[in-house]
């Protein structure tokens, strides 16, 4: 061998890792046994965790998120909705308010050019007196024939002192549960048939035991019932009511339930 020459070195190859991943299971007895997963597998698997993790995270709070929105907006919706029904009740108030102001005005102007104009006393003939009484008993007829829309439970009457107490409840008596509106008229009669002025709730000018102005009445609004209580107060030496009169008005004027009880028994 030349000794010029070197020694050529042996070549060295690389390393060769294992590309699996070995698992090994031993028992208490026996050989022990061996399983080889792929790296990548493990990887993959992994990967796919982590992203299950992340997203099931993300969908729990967007879901909580919106759910507190959705109450949020609820909320909301539901002042509005009631402000929607106190504002259209309002406005029906106000309407009905102008109606009976232009109303008032127009029978003013009226009443002006009628005193304006000479007067002339005309005696009613026999004939026209046979002709309104017979549209009074027509009236009468219809209105006990015709089905009232609201009646009146529990009526009590008690004696306090010198003041009578009443307590009732306005009652919505159709079958369909729309709201009812209207007017309300206590008045007491004596026990020789007249009606005091200041035995009338809400106090008003009475004409045959009648309102002359039907509005001024209590109004009322009721979708089921309506409690009332109201206390007259007699003197110490006047004598107590003969009956309690109970009128109710729609906003038309019609008398929908005209009842009255006897003081006496209470009835």
């Amino acid at each position: 061998m030349d000794p010029d020459q070197k020694e050529i070195e042996p070549f060295k190859e690389k390393p060769v890792y294992p590309k699996e991943l070995t698992v090994m299971v031993i028992r208490s007895v026996g050989k022990p046994y061996s399983i080889k997963i792929s790296h990548r597998i493990i990887l993959w698997t992994s990967l796919i965790v982590i992203a299950y993790m992340l997203i099931s995270l993300y969908t729990i709070n967007r879901f909580f998120f919106l759910h507190r929105q959705y109450n949020i907006q609820s909320e909301k919706l539901e002042k509005l909705e009631n402000e929607h029904d106190d504002n259209l009740k309002s406005l029906n108030l106000a309407n009905e308010y102008i109606t009976g102001l232009e109303e008032y005005i127009n029978s003013s102007s009226d009443l002006k050019r009628a005193e304006n104009q000479p007067f002339q006393k005309e005696e009613p003939t026999a004939k026209a007196i046979d002709i309104i009484e017979a549209d009074l008993s027509k009236k009468d007829q219809e209105e006990k024939r015709a089905p009232s829309i609201v009646d009146i439970k529990d009526f009590v009457i008690k004696k306090e002192g010198s003041a009578i107490v009443i307590d009732f409840r306005l009652v919505n008596a159709i079958q369909e549960q729309d709201a009812i509106e209207g007017y309300l008229h206590i008045i007491a009669m004596d026990k020789k048939g007249n009606y005091p002025q200041e035995w009338s709730y809400p106090r008003d000018t009475l004409k045959d035991g009648l309102p002359v102005d039907f509005r001024l009445g209590q109004s009322f609004f009721i979708q089921r019932f309506k409690s009332y209580h109201r206390q007259f107060n007699m003197n110490l030496n006047s004598e107590l009511p003969k009956a309690i009169r109970v009128l109710v008005y729609d906003r038309s004027g019609r008398i929908i339930l005209k009842k009255e009880f006897n003081v006496d028994n209470g009835s």
